[in-house]
Order: structure tokens, then sequence, then C-alpha cells
């Protein structure tokens, strides 16, 4: 008896102590973030704003190389969603993007297991200069009960360490395209020339759709993401793993009310897939007659029957028409084509 009323008087002197350590324990935590990037604020803001280029350079998802991702339209900007799972399959997080500003803001909420609330992720854009962007973080982790506080500490460090080295990837990454946009500065626009296809295999999808003028190029884009979706999720590639996306389809059929293409990203080899409706193409080694194009997507049909006339002249058989997207494809902006016929 005596026993029992000893274990019951430390077991509330113990709970006492515990619940009164709890309790100056903040019921939640925020921690802020600083720094300069040098680059343009035009090129750091899309890769926040779009959580599939989010996932390729944040430290958080970059390290972790077992988790599965589930993307949800839209893919970018505000309701956009990336859910993540352990390779059991269990849920292991969410983001989303719940408010979002050009060039300004973003608000993130990240669910975690368990948690009804998110921890929520503010960062800021700063135009420095015309090659420099600040970017401030405001994260704030959601109320704990008293009980559980002990329970979820979430550091300061480990938000911390995981942007400074998520931002070093993202200039990694920055720096890639700079470089790659010096390269499409420097192609000639609008000139047509002879060019070798070289051998190549394609992973993809056949798509018929309306070929109404912007109803042709939002179907490009959903089937674009989808592709690439496809191939950093399920296939777990990262985006230097996969060329350039190309459209093949019947340059005889551009001007039909309906229109089939196939897009599809080169691989350097071929892998397996279990999903059917991605397919492989291969194309082999050829001449093309080829022309560089960069406006908007319908005005590319000027510089096909550019490409059309050249082989008339020349009197060549050409084959199906090759459209490669040097820069996303976008509903809205430019897009920089490389627009090419099969000579046969």
């Amino acid at each position: 008896m005596r026993f029992l009323k000893f274990t019951i008087i430390f077991a509330v002197l113990a709970f006492g102590i515990y619940y009164i350590s709890a309790s100056y324990m903040q019921d939640s935590k925020t921690y802020t973030y600083q720094k300069e990037i040098n680059y343009p604020i035009e090129k750091v803001f899309p890769q926040y704003n779009n959580l599939q280029n989010f996932k390729n350079w944040n430290s958080f998802f970059k390290d972790q190389k077992n988790l599965k991702y589930s993307f949800f339209t839209p893919y970018e900007g505000l309701n956009s969603t990336l859910s993540w799972a352990n390779e059991n399959g269990k849920n292991e997080g969410d983001l989303s993007i719940k408010f979002s500003e050009p060039n300004k803001a973003i608000r993130y909420f990240w669910f975690r297991p368990n948690e009804n609330f998110p921890t929520v992720i503010e960062v800021k854009f700063k135009k420095i200069s015309t090659d420099k962007t600040s970017i401030s973080y405001l994260v704030k982790t959601p109320k704990v009960p008293v009980l559980y506080r002990p329970f979820h500490v979430v550091s300061e460090k480990f938000f911390t360490e995981n942007i400074s080295s998520s931002l070093a990837n993202l200039s990694n990454l920055l720096s890639n395209k700079v470089d790659k946009e010096k390269r499409l500065a420097r192609l000639k626009f609008d000139s047509v020339m002879v060019e070798n296809q070289s051998n190549a295999i394609l992973l993809g999808i056949n798509v018929s759709t309306s070929n109404k003028k912007d109803a042709l190029i939002k179907n490009i884009v959903l089937n674009y993401n989808k592709v690439k979706n496809y191939l950093q999720t399920d296939l777990q590639k990262e985006s230097d793993e996969f060329g350039f996306p190309i459209i093949i389809t019947d340059p005889n059929n551009l001007k039909s009310k309906d229109i089939s293409y196939f897009i599809g990203f080169p691989l350097s080899k071929k892998v397996n897939i279990s999903d059917n409706n991605f397919i492989y193409r291969y194309l082999s080694t050829q001449k093309q007659l080829v022309i560089y194009y960069k406006g908007d997507y319908f005005g590319r049909l000027r510089a096909i029957q550019k490409l059309n006339t050249e082989a008339k002249k020349q009197e060549l058989r050409t084959g199906q028409l090759h459209e490669t997207f040097l820069e996303n494809p976008s509903e809205t902006g430019e897009e920089t084509l490389k627009l090419a016929l099969e000579i046969l």
C-alpha cells in the first residue's frame, strides 16, 4: 500500500514537473532568414512559384532519394500542391501555395503527418538590381498544446541549414540556365538551314486535340507537364537527365480542325515503364530542314511555311514536322522553337 502511494505521488510530481516545463516552452516558433542571390528576380521567382521547379533544387527533397511525388493542377501559382510519400506509399507531407504575387511574395502551407495545422513559410522577394535579388524567409510553426510541445520541436538550425543549402543549389541551377540563355542568344532566327538529326530515344504520349489557337497551346502545356511530372516523380529523373521536349506531327494537318501529335523528352537510354499511357519513340539519324523561331505559338506557322517553300525550291521530299521547345512552353508568353522538317 505504501509503495502504491509512493508511486502515485511520484507520478503526480513527475507529471507536474513535465507540465510546468512544457508550459514554459513556446506554443509555436518563428524563424527568419535573409540572403541575396546574384540573379534577376524574373529568373528567381518562377523557381519558387512552380513546385516542379521547387522540388528540383530544394535540399529537403533533393537529399531524399526514395520519396515519391505527386503534383496537382494547377502546376504553378496559387493552389498548386505537391505531395510526397515514402517508398511504402505512406504520406510524408504536403506543400501548397496559398498566396502568390508575381516577383513579390509567396506563402506556402506545409502539412506534416498527424498535424491539423500547417507550418507557414512566407518568402518575400526584392529587386536589388537588374542581376541581384533579396530573398527573405519567415517560418511560423503551428501552435502545439502544452502536453505535446516537447515532441514537436523543429529547430531553427533545421530551417536555416536547409534554406542555405537550397539557395546554393538554386544558384547552380540558375547558372546553368544563364549559360543556356547565352547559347540561345547566339541562335540565328528566321533563317532556313540544313542540320543533322542524331539517333534519339523519346519518352512521351500521343495526343489528339482541337487545333484552335488557344486550345492547342493549352493542351501542349498540360501534356508537357504530364510527361515531365512522370519523368521526375515516377522515374525519379533529374532535370539534367532528359532533353528539350519535342512535338512530332504531320505538317499537312496544321490547318485541320483537330490535330494529333506526339510530345516527348529525349532520354540517354531506355528504362522500364509501367504506365501504358506513355510510350517510346525512336528517332534515327537523318538530315532536317531547320528554322529557329521566337514568338507566339500560332505565329510559328509562318516559319513552317518558309520551310515548305525552301523544300519545294530544292525539290526535297519531306516527312514529319519536329517542334523542339528550347524554353518551357507557355500559354501566354513567347515560345522559342526549333522547327524541323525531316528530309526523306
